[in-house]
């Protein structure tokens, strides 16, 4: 279920927390896997001259429907302890001690309803679709993942002798290319929560596609990439129906 909807009671929150995550969350998580856009993974893809290269793209199939809110709690906690360990206040805006973004962060998770047929429902696990702040929610849980294993390896003086350098997410979708895939998908068991199960969505280890990318390991070993429009796998065809005031030729009318 998508259980946003336009004037919901929690649209003036889920707004208000999508803004504070999107702020915290760069001070700490954008060095790790986590991506805007696609930019960075072509300047990284650049460097790329391995023929053995091999390419691992999934999504977190059980990130909205499966993973428990303790665990998205946790998570989000362990983060906003990281960044604000004191009030804060501002005469130009408004402002929160981490207690007061806790407990709304606590509150959209516990207060997510869908009403069908006649029923309605608590959504108990999952992170809520539809919601303004769900995107920076779901980004930001993953996020303190990496960021915790890395740190821990770190710490223990167990730095890892497999390279991350390559590896990139887009909220729930995941890509990773180097010469030692299978090393990569056995980190990821102990990097995510045992409930986030990882489904690869590309058949080849030579190609794939990411986000708006078409990628593809070259014999060479250089990487090759072209935009990627997902309609393009489609069976048949898509009717885009644009808005009546939009500067269309009339030749296309």
């Amino acid at each position: 279920f998508i259980t946003g909807a336009h004037g919901t009671t929690l649209k003036p929150i889920s707004i208000e927390l999508q803004r504070i995550l999107s702020i915290t969350g760069h001070d700490k998580i954008n060095r790790f896997f986590s991506i805007q856009n696609t930019f960075r993974v072509v300047q990284q893809l650049n460097t790329v001259q391995n023929k053995r290269s091999e390419i691992f793209c999934a999504d977190f199939s059980p990130l909205f429907t499966n993973l428990s809110h303790n665990v998205v709690k946790e998570k989000l906690y362990y983060l906003i302890d990281l960044i604000y360990d004191r009030y804060n206040s501002s005469a130009s805006g408004r402002s929160y001690h981490k207690n007061d973004l806790k407990g709304i962060i606590d509150f959209i998770l516990r207060n997510s309803f869908a009403y069908y047929g006649g029923n309605l429902y608590q959504q108990h696990k999952g992170i809520p679709q539809g919601n303004n702040a769900s995107p920076q929610i779901a980004d930001l849980t993953l996020a303190v993942m990496e960021y915790q294993y890395i740190r821990n390896n770190i710490q223990s003086g167990h730095p890892l002798s497999f390279s991350l350098n390559r590896t990139f997410r887009y909220i729930d979708d995941l890509f990773h290319i180097s010469d030692g895939k299978d090393e990569f998908v056995r980190i990821t068991t102990d990097m995510y929560h045992h409930s986030l199960t990882l489904e690869q969505t590309n058949t080849g280890p030579k190609e794939s596609a990411f986000l708006d990318m078409s990628i593809k390991v070259t014999i060479t070993g250089a990487i090759q990439t072209s935009l990627y429009n997902k309609t393009d796998d489609y069976s048949f065809s898509v009717v885009r129906y644009p808005h009546y005031e939009s500067n269309i030729p009339i030749s296309l009318v």
